[in-house]
């Protein structure tokens, strides 16, 4: 008869027996035995697969680990979905976390508690709950592939409860410490793109992909088309920007325009002198030879910058935050700022960027109090 039943067994364990009707590949009656301490937990399994397989929520018994089901994941939706920085991301939360841990077990033995074990050993090796959500994403994603494949009948990561995300607060330099840094440049090899961060609010990626073909000096404009990223095992992935709206031009104020062409003039030396031994690999922020940096050297080098400087410390993207943070301060136009970021949607610069906002809005409301003096 298909459907579940469950008997005693001996030490006081219960066996439940799970009939899917018909014959597997081999010819064998199509069912599955588990064995459960109580009677209420085969109870409830019984209980929960008859259920399904009235409302035709049952699936095809599969000899699947989730390990398995990952790889295959992996293979044949990530690898050709996904771009390589986010298929890495994905590589690494899978074999340095998620396999070691919960591997082994069953695709179809997956339970909501088994993750929520999970999340919890996370957060007790010190993980931050943004770190865990990836974790989770990771695994939600998957199951839910496998609900697609006729996999598993429902994806059990919707049942846990994930740790609430925790808003990142970037930081901003005042007028005087963006003095203070640009004073310290004096002959540091990143000079310009430190110029491009902090002049135009580029991002890390748009900074290390940015060629002289994308930039027009005659007409004083820059164009972001290009980014370019790193992985482990890449440090050289060329891809679109981040969203249609990360693809913008944009006018080169003053300073950067004269700090651009002394870098052409720099690299227009160095290739005269090295002559064969130059790389002329066309992109702005280069090596003495032409080479480009790893994309993560930026990141690396700007924090030593600033403590041999002395100046307040802050990572490399809140550059970024201080184009936004000034330029709205004096513009107060937050569409033409967002704009100018690459922002997706002016929603999101609000978002990120609210804490520098006047949450009093003394400019505003003082320009009527002026009227009723």
């Amino acid at each position: 008869m298909v459907g579940a039943s469950f008997t005693k067994i001996k030490d006081g364990k219960f066996r439940v027996c799970f009939d899917y009707g018909g014959k597997t590949e081999d010819g064998k009656r199509n069912w599955k035995h588990k064995t459960v301490q109580t009677k209420d937990e085969a109870v409830r399994l019984v209980t929960e697969f008859n259920y399904n397989q009235q409302r035709g929520l049952t699936v095809k018994q599969i000899d699947m680990t989730l390990a398995d089901h990952l790889q295959y994941w992996m293979a044949k939706y990530v690898s050709n979905n996904c771009e390589e920085t986010t298929k890495y991301g994905y590589e690494n939360i899978i074999e340095n976390h998620i396999a070691p841990h919960l591997g082994k077990v069953m695709l179809q033995d997956v339970r909501p508690d088994m993750l929520q074990d999970y999340y919890q050993l996370l957060k007790e090796k010190g993980l931050s709950a943004n770190t865990i959500r990836k974790h989770h994403q990771v695994l939600h994603k998957a199951l839910n592939f496998a609900l697609k494949m006729d996999r598993v009948y429902r994806n059990v990561a919707d049942a846990v409860e994930v740790p609430k995300k925790v808003k990142f607060t970037g930081q901003s330099y005042t007028v005087q410490q963006v003095k203070d840094l640009i004073k310290s440049l004096n002959g540091e090899t990143f000079t310009v793109a430190i110029y491009l961060a902090l002049g135009l609010g580029l991002r890390r990626s748009e900074v290390c992909g940015l060629k002289w073909e994308h930039v027009d000096l005659e007409n004083r404009l820059i164009h972001i088309s290009k980014v370019r990223t790193a992985t482990a095992a890449n440090n050289n992935i060329i891809k679109d920007t981040k969203s249609l709206k990360s693809a913008r031009t944009l006018h080169i104020p003053g300073k950067l325009y004269e700090v651009l062409l002394a870098q052409k003039e720099w690299q227009e030396k160095r290739k005269e002198l090295l002559g064969s031994l130059y790389h002329d690999s066309g992109y702005v922020y280069t090596r003495d030879d032409g080479e480009t940096y790893r994309v993560n050297t930026l990141s690396e080098q700007f924090p030593k910058f600033l403590e041999k400087h002395g100046l307040h410390k802050i990572r490399l993207h809140d550059l970024r935050h201080t184009f936004v943070s000034l330029v709205y301060a004096e513009s107060k136009d937050l569409k033409a700022v967002s704009e100018a970021a690459g922002h997706a949607d002016i929603k999101v610069t609000a978002e990120i960027y609210t804490h520098m906002m006047d949450k009093t809005h003394k400019e505003t409301t003082d320009i009527m109090g002026r009227h009723l003096e």
